[in-house]
C-alpha cells in the first residue's frame, strides 16, 4: 500500500513538473514566432530601401551628367 501511494505522488510530481515544461516550450514557440514575423518585416523593409537606393543613386549620376 505504501509502495503504491509513494508511485502514485512521484508520478504526480513527475506529471506536474511536465506540464510546466510544456507550458514553457508554447511560451518559447510563441516567441520565436513573433521574431520570425518581425524579421520578414525587416527583410521586407531592407528590399524595398535597396531598391530605393538604386532609384537614388540613378537619378544622382543624370543630375550630375
Amino acid at each position: 500500500m505504501t509502495s503504491t501511494l509513494l508511485i502514485s505522488i512521484l508520478l504526480s510530481i513527475v506529471g506536474f513538473i511536465g506540464v510546466l515544461m510544456v507550458q514553457q516550450l508554447m511560451k518559447i514557440a510563441n516567441a520565436v514566432q513573433n521574431i520570425q514575423v518581425e524579421i520578414k518585416g525587416l527583410a521586407t523593409d531592407h528590399d524595398n530601401l535597396k531598391e530605393d537606393h538604386k532609384d537614388l543613386k540613378e537619378r544622382v549620376k543624370i543630375l550630375e551628367s
